[in-house]
């Protein structure tokens, strides 16, 4: 008589404890009944202590040959079901398919076949797996060690069955703890690079929204069932005329659309990363890479991700992020939205996104060290190319790039300047480009004006509106940064650069007041009423002088204050 489903899920749940313990020397024991247990623990420890007693009742050999018998009967039920399960998977991947188009189902349908899916993934994948990943299993080892003649009880396994169970079982594990079904169409639509309707919009965010409000969901059961889905796409629907569906674009848009959990951390890749030193060894295809030292980038961030120098090649290293989609994601930005800046060069990308194989920057450009004095160094010129280049095409595009600091640009080996963090192109920043400039040049005035004058970023109409707010202080209107803003001249809608502009304003004022203060304390001030404005005449030209407009540089209140001091003492 053959096993019933469910003694058939015990059993494979019993292989798979079984498999998993440090020390398994034919750790499992077989019923009467077709059941098996594992000998430490609950109906194990019984029927061991029932065959001890017993053991003058019974054959030489015949726990084992009934251990070997059992495992024989949880196999046969397994691949006797397999065509059956074929049959499931069949229709729910035509379902599935039908959805994904738009075609209109009765949701009993999918549900149906959902529940088949389910059950049948319930009852062996613990089996599954670890056969898809060729893990040793000792039950089967004994038996064979005992019985050489024993037929291969994996004589006809479906390996494609047995992946396509892990694959789906991924997607079904994210609805069920999500409590709510995946939007297929408009899931598929982004895949695909196809505009979404606006009822499609308000589809997607209450999709998200259920998502984000349920603590169940981690991000690795995202990634998963979300590859899942993608991985379907890739294969029952290509389409020539459309490009390739693409995980990597799936994630970055639902992380624009406010799905913060794409970032989040995934715990079994947090502890992978975290567990790598120099000297460690990393499988990859048929080799094996040895992980040198560790690359400590300039700027040090919480949870960043990994890099190490590779032992086997001086000019590629190795990185590794806190989970398994993000470092598609940058590969994916850097070739379809850089922002106009280069990547480093990808060499290999894991297939589970565990690491990533790439070129190495060698130089961060802070570590550049300028030699120009009164002029401007020819070898300094030439490093300075490419940084003017960049400043110029974020003027003539009116953009600046997402993290477009100089703490992720780094030199190649061939002395091309790279990004070690992919961007994409934002609002343009007048603010973030004078900060930009104010670091790369490190205090260097000959570095400095040669990147203001090549790239012309103060004739940009910007430069206008932070020189009004300046003044607006010295006429003393009421007029705010954001008024300055509106008005027609200036037209300035970028919330960066307003707010950037409300900065400047606030500040200049309050080293404004606290030089009066200081002046009216320790000098004798004949007009008390005219020194703001006289204050702040000086303050603009003084900062004016060091070069900047949306950027008051450190120690600049200190230096106005001495200077202003002086010149009233005098």
């Amino acid at each position: 008589m053959g096993l019933s489903q469910d003694t058939v899920k015990c059993n494979f749940q019993e292989i798979y404890y079984d498999s998993h313990q440090e020390q398994s020397s034919q750790g499992l024991i077989s019923s009467p009944f077709g059941r098996l247990y594992h000998k430490n623990r609950g109906f194990g420890v019984f029927w061991t202590i029932v065959y001890f007693i017993l053991r003058p009742f019974f054959t030489k050999n015949w726990q084992d040959r009934k251990l070997e018998e059992t495992v024989r009967k949880t196999m046969e039920a397994y691949l006797s079901s397999q065509n059956e399960a074929k049959a499931v998977f069949a229709s729910y991947k035509k379902i599935l398919s039908n959805l994904a188009e738009e075609v209109n189902l009765e949701a009993t349908e999918f549900q149906k076949e959902r529940f088949k899916l389910a059950a049948w993934n319930d009852s062996t994948l613990s089996f599954v797996k670890m056969k898809v990943k060729g893990k040793a299993i000792p039950v089967f080892e004994e038996i064979k060690l005992q019985n050489p003649n024993s037929i291969d009880p994996f004589f006809s396994f479906d390996f494609s069955l047995a992946k396509e169970s892990i694959r789906y079982d991924a997607l079904l594990n994210l609805e069920r703890l999500s409590e709510v079904n995946l939007p297929y169409p408009i899931l598929t639509k982004i895949c695909f690079n196809k505009a979404l309707k606006q009822e499609d919009s308000y589809a997607l965010t209450e999709w998200i929204l259920a998502i984000k409000t349920n603590k169940k969901v981690e991000q690795t059961h995202l990634h998963k069932g979300l590859k899942a889905f993608v991985d379907h796409l890739q294969v029952y629907h290509q389409n020539s005329f459309l490009p390739a569906p693409s995980l990597a674009r799936l994630e970055v848009e639902l992380f624009r659309e406010g799905l913060s959990l794409i970032n989040g951390e995934d715990k079994k890749q947090l502890a992978f990363q975290k567990s790598l030193v120099k000297g460690a060894k990393i499988m990859i295809q048929d080799r094996t890479i040895t992980l040198g030292d560790e690359i400590i980038g300039v700027k040090k961030e919480k949870n960043e991700t990994r890099i190490f120098l590779m032992d086997e090649n001086p000019n590629q290293v190795v990185a590794i992020a806190r989970n398994r989609a993000i470092l598609e994601i940058r590969e994916f930005i850097a070739k379809t939205s850089g922002g106009g800046i280069r990547f480093p060069k990808f060499i290999f990308l894991d297939p589970e996104g565990r690491f990533q194989i790439r070129e190495r920057l060698k130089t961060s450009i802070l570590e550049r060290n300028w030699i120009s004095d009164s002029f401007l160094e020819e070898e300094d010129a030439y490093f300075l190319h490419p940084l003017v280049g960049q400043i110029k095409a974020c003027i003539e595009t009116n953009s600046t790039p997402n993290n477009y600091e100089a703490e992720y640009l780094y030199y190649n080996d061939k002395k091309v300047l790279h990004t070690s963090k992919p961007t994409t192109n934002g609002d343009f920043n007048f603010n973030k480009l004078e900060t930009f400039i104010y670091k790369v040049s490190k205090n260097n005035r000959t570095i400095m004006r040669a990147l203001f004058d090549e790239s012309k970023l103060h004739e940009h109409k910007e430069a206008a509106y932070f020189k009004e707010v300046l003044h607006n202080l010295v006429e003393e209107t009421e007029l705010s940064a954001e008024g300055i803003a509106c008005l027609s001249k200036h037209n300035i809608k970028s919330i960066g650069t307003i707010k950037a502009g409300e900065k400047l304003h606030n500040k200049m004022k309050r080293i404004g007041m606290k030089i009066r203060k200081k002046m009216m304390k320790e000098l004798p001030i004949e007009d008390p009423v005219k020194l703001p404005k006289e204050i702040y005449t000086i303050l603009l030209k003084l900062h004016l002088e060091e070069g900047f407009l949306s950027l008051i540089l450190p120690g600049f209140q200190k230096r106005a204050s001495a200077f202003i001091t002086s010149t009233f003492k005098a």
